[in-house]
């Protein structure tokens, strides 16, 4: 593949970001932190950070963060020293070889403005620093049980070698049951992982490498069955119960089509979930003289994965003429559910690298960078639909005789080069005393050559029908390269106007191009550039016990690129249809964040936000899988799931030994179909947390997620996408299916550090 040569411009995070705040921690809209180890030319580093990890659906990664426009179009991003965890979390996800805990010396958030410039595209970047040596003989060990039957131990030692030279290792291993009482699998998640640095400290510098080893299996099952109804409740089907029971059937047998080869194979899907990664990285830092330091990292990450991909897809009513029958022959009549399940394997190698140049003087700071990523995918995934019974612990079912069918509906099949080269460049100035003024400047480069079969030019011999593969009549593989210039830029400026005051204005323009794996589903993208734009102004005010904000901005995606499943019955027959759709999205946002600190050792923080998100340009035609064909308009609707009231409670008390503190979070009524005429009632999500410190080495913590219990189901409901106003009211008492909420869960955390 060709060298491509990417420009791109780095912009500095707003010190105004009240979105840029991780489970809305305070903007950081004062002046700069005097400290000197701050990373970054403004401030990154938040007092909040720990709200990122305080995830009500999953406890081993960061939850994404609500910028306004949905957490999927501003996802939560890991990196690791500096470059991302994966190039794209697809298809190996980055919380499968990144885990919190003692690996990790240090993390910070970047907010959205400086992540867009620094990781290339519209998210938040969970930057974490790999423990790699210790001066001293030291160690780490953390053991974490719950009552759900987690189990997690890890444990590490570093030591001094001399000469400047240490080194430290890890090991981390993990045992999760889940939360349901799936039959087909007997650990839903299992990892190991070891990691093993080495460093070099001399006059001028230090030098570092790193390797790190995971062996990841995950086939997690979060779903339940409910019941909706008109009012926005939702109650879980009669006899269910999270823990005990499960909405996984029993009979795990999956039939697909071969992509590559048209065969006919079978595979048991409660056996997949594997990924495998080796990680080689290493960095170099240079004190130079006039003020000057110079960074380098570098890494080479291989991964293979064989898995599934599970996920409900439609529900319907069987009579006996519909084909339906359990796997022993008997005849099913009722309400049966759908599952779209795919299985994908694939292999990654990415080289990621980033050097950075930077002066620093008490009147300015300014950072010259440079990323070099390159990624290359090798990608299958071939689909089948299956059912099952709607109801507790459900039963296996076949269609006419058949365990799967609709092969390859959602068929994958990509390989092919992705090489992002970027410059970029950050310029912190304090005018005056007063007045700061910051900017940001990002000019990549983004060139993709892909192998896959995909409709161009008006062809559509490669869509993704029932039975496609590419032994299909017409069915062929196209070879394409394309280069997309992709800008990025931030602005931001304050001004202080006493000691307690400031005003701020700042905007930014993160833009985004389609990825490599975007090509593999049967259609080529659209190549029309994403991009963010972000414009707000606000006031800040602190003093001896309080620090307050608030803030309002406008913020616009536009080209927003979605695969998207629709369903409908019609006539009581259930289709449905994949389409690839584009649209953009906007949201108008007032954020008001204030932290108390009235006392020694207590703290209150609060953050109110309050937005009107909505869709614009989305119309779409859609083509089910019964051949109707129908139009859709959703411009102006309230953006799907996500709410327009958001609130944090955040208490924390510090005395003797002991440090208790809780996440109170409260997220307004939601429509759960793009008509909005359906709506979910508001949720609270509740956390705890007690510190107890035992004495230097020793100490203790009790993590309480899901304090009250809440019991919340984020779900579709079968053809309710399209529903208007009347047809809405038919859904009462709809049955539905959805991932829920992590039940009350207390983890119970020793570490030991010596």
């Amino acid at each position: 593949m060709k060298k491509f040569l990417l420009m791109a411009t780095a912009a500095t995070m707003l010190t105004l970001s009240v979105n840029a705040q991780p489970g809305g921690g305070r903007p950081q809209m004062e002046k700069k932190q005097k400290s000197e180890k701050n990373d970054s030319i403004v401030v990154t580093e938040h007092k909040e950070e720990r709200n990122v990890m305080a995830n009500a659906e999953y406890m081993d990664r960061p939850r994404d963060l609500d910028a306004g426009l949905g957490s999927g179009s501003t996802p939560t991003v890991q990196f690791g020293d500096g470059l991302p965890v994966s190039y794209t979390t697809f298809p190996i996800y980055s919380h499968q070889h990144w885990k919190p805990g003692a690996s990790q010396e240090r993390m910070r958030m970047l907010g959205l403005a400086e992540s867009g410039i620094r990781a290339g595209a519209p998210c938040y970047v969970q930057d974490t620093y790999a423990w790699k040596g210790s001066k001293k003989f030291e160690g780490k060990f953390n053991i974490r049980l719950n009552n759900q039957g987690h189990q997690t131990y890890e444990g590490g030692l570093g030591l001094p070698l001399g000469a400047g030279w240490s080194t430290a290792i890890h090991i981390y291993e993990d045992y999760n049951k889940g939360f349901n009482d799936v039959k087909i699998t007997p650990m839903q998640g299992r990892t190991q992982m070891l990691q093993w640095g080495i460093t070099k400290d001399f006059r001028n510098g230090q030098f570092w490498a790193l390797y790190k080893y995971t062996d990841d299996f995950q086939n997690m099952d979060m779903n339940a069955p409910a019941l909706y109804h008109i009012d926005g409740s939702v109650e879980l089907m009669e006899g269910f119960k999270i823990g005990r029971d499960t909405y996984m059937p029993d009979d795990d047998r999956m039939t697909y089509l071969d992509v590559a080869t048209g065969e006919k194979k079978s595979v048991n899907f409660g056996s997949l979930g594997s990924a495998y990664v080796n990680e080689f990285q290493a960095g170099l830092t240079l004190n130079l003289k006039n003020n000057l330091t110079f960074s380098a990292v570098l890494k080479y990450l291989h991964g293979s994965t064989s898995k599934t991909m599970n996920n409900l897809a439609t529900q319907g009513d069987a009579n006996e003429n519909s084909g339906f029958t359990y796997t022993d022959g008997s005849l099913f009549t009722g309400r049966y559910q759908t599952r779209n399940i795919k299985f994908e394997s694939g292999t990654i190698n990415d080289i990621t690298s980033t050097f950075e140049l930077r002066k620093k003087t008490k009147k300015y700071e300014w950072i010259i960078g440079l990323n070099e990523w390159h990624n290359h995918l090798d990608f299958i995934g071939s689909s089948s639909i299956i059912a099952q019974e709607c109801a507790v612990n459900p039963r296996r079912l076949y269609k006419d005789g058949e365990d799967s069918w609709s092969y390859n509906l959602m068929g994958e099949y990509t390989k092919g080069d992705e090489n992002r080269l970027a410059l970029y460049w950050i310029h912190n100035m304090h005018l005056t005393d007063r007045w700061d003024f910051n900017y940001g400047l990002r000019l990549e480069d983004k060139a993709i050559s892909v192998h896959a079969p995909f409709n161009v030019d008006g062809d559509n011999s490669n869509s993704r029908k029932p039975g496609f593969s590419l032994k299909s009549q017409g069915a062929h593989i196209v070879d394409k390269t394309y280069n997309f210039f992709v800008p990025s830029a931030i602005f931001y400026t304050g001004y202080r106007i006493n000691n307690h005051l400031l005003a701020a204005v700042d905007a930014a323009m993160i833009r985004g191009r389609a990825s490599l794996h975007q090509w593999g589903n049967g259609n080529e993208p659209r190549l029309d550039p994403a991009e963010i734009i972000i414009a707000s102004a606000g006031i800040s005010y602190k003093n001896h016990w309080m620090d307050w904000a608030s803030k309002i901005s406008i913020m616009r995606k536009n080209n927003e690129l979605a695969n998207t499943m629709f369903a409908k019955n019609f006539d009581g027959v259930a289709a449905q249809a994949a389409a690839q759709v584009n649209y953009d999205l906007q949201s108008t946002a007032w954020v008001n964040d204030i932290n108390i600190y009235p006392f020694k050792g207590f703290n209150m923080h609060f953050r109110l936000m309050l937005q009107k998100p909505e869709y614009k340009s989305y119309d779409c035609e859609v083509t089910y899988d019964n051949g109707v064909t129908e139009q859709y308009s959703f411009s102006g609707k309230n953006i799907k799931n996500l709410n327009q009231v958001l609130m944090e409670i955040d208490p924390s008390y510090s005395f003797g030994k002991f440090r208790v503190s809780a996440t109170v979070r409260y997220t307004g009524k939601s429509y759960i179909n793009l008509t909005n005429t359906l709506t979910m009632n508001p949720i609270w999500d509740t956390f705890a947390n007690i510190d107890y410190r035992m004495n230097k080495y020793v100490s203790f913590n009790l993590n309480i997620i899901n304090l009250l219990n809440t019991a919340g189901i984020a779900g579709r409901i079968n053809g309710a996408d399209t529903a208007d106003e009347e047809q809405a009211k038919s859904f009462d008492g709809q049955f539905m299916a959805g991932s829920f909420r992590i039940p009350r869960t207390f983890n119970f955390t020793t570490r030991i550090h010596f």
